[in-house]
């Protein structure tokens, strides 16, 4: 059966001389794998079309009973050519990819999360935006898609508000507390969060983008919020925990960037 869908190019993963085998989040269909015998030569018209990142309108030969499509043609719909020009971004592209195809749900449809991937690749190719907070952004929409939304309102224990005071993360459990409820200030165990911070977290829950972007933080405040999304994102979404592009991107902006 034919089948069309919107989709974005993930992964790709070349097969024999000139064949390649591509994962793509698609909105109709969730994550969806595809061989395209051919497409590498150069006489195929569809050769550089499954790039990486790249925003295209599929089409494709379904097949019952296993994972791997027969891809048919495809048109661009969108390339986001700024991201080749910048390293940082590229980089935050390349994690933002990892993370949907890892955690991302086979063949279960979630427009959702399609719209956020379409969301990260356009405001990355955006260079008036700053992509460090677009990638904030998109991560923890992204884990508040997939069910692991954490609590950034209210004290784990004692349930009152935490935007106008210092809060802490405590790693053990994965929940923030108020200063008084903490189980624990050891660093060892716990991250303390600023007012700032908590700002930016509750901001991004409320998907309040223009707020994110104008929110000014210092750099031990950048850290915190790096530190954060890491753990947090990998104390509930296990696959992270292998993501190569993610310890990559660990260790470029540890210093909080």
């Amino acid at each position: 059966m034919i089948r069309q869908a919107e989709a974005v190019v993930l992964k790709t993963i070349n097969q024999g001389d000139t064949s390649k085998i591509a994962t793509l989040y698609t909105r109709e269909f969730g994550r969806l794998k595809v061989i395209a015998k051919g497409i590498r030569s150069k006489k195929s018209r569809y050769s550089g079309m499954l790039g990486i990142t790249q925003h295209v309108h599929l089409v494709f030969y379904e097949k019952h009973n296993t994972e791997l499509q027969l891809f048919k043609s495809s048109e661009i719909v969108k390339t986001y050519n700024t991201l080749s020009q910048d390293f940082d971004r590229l980089a935050f592209a390349q994690v933002a990819m990892e993370f949907i195809e890892r955690a991302a749900e086979k063949s279960e449809p979630h427009p959702e999360l399609f719209d956020l991937v379409v969301w990260i690749l356009t405001h990355l190719d955006d260079p008036k935006t700053t992509a460090v907070k677009s990638y904030w952004y998109f991560h923890l929409r992204v884990l508040c898609e997939l069910g692991f939304r954490p609590d950034v309102f209210h004290c784990h224990q004692c349930r009152k508000g935490l935007s106008q005071t210092e809060s802490v993360y405590h790693q053990p459990d994965g929940a923030i507390y108020c200063i008084t409820c903490s189980p624990t200030l050891d660093e060892r165990f716990s991250l303390r969060l600023s007012s700032a911070v908590m700002n930016v977290l509750q901001a991004i829950d409320a998907e309040a983008w223009d707020a994110v972007e104008k929110s000014p933080l210092s750099l031990a405040e950048r850290r915190a919020m790096w530190s954060f999304l890491w753990h947090y994102g990998k104390v509930h979404l296990e696959p992270l925990q292998r993501m190569k592009s993610l310890a990559v991107l660990e260790q470029i902006y540890r210093g909080g960037h």
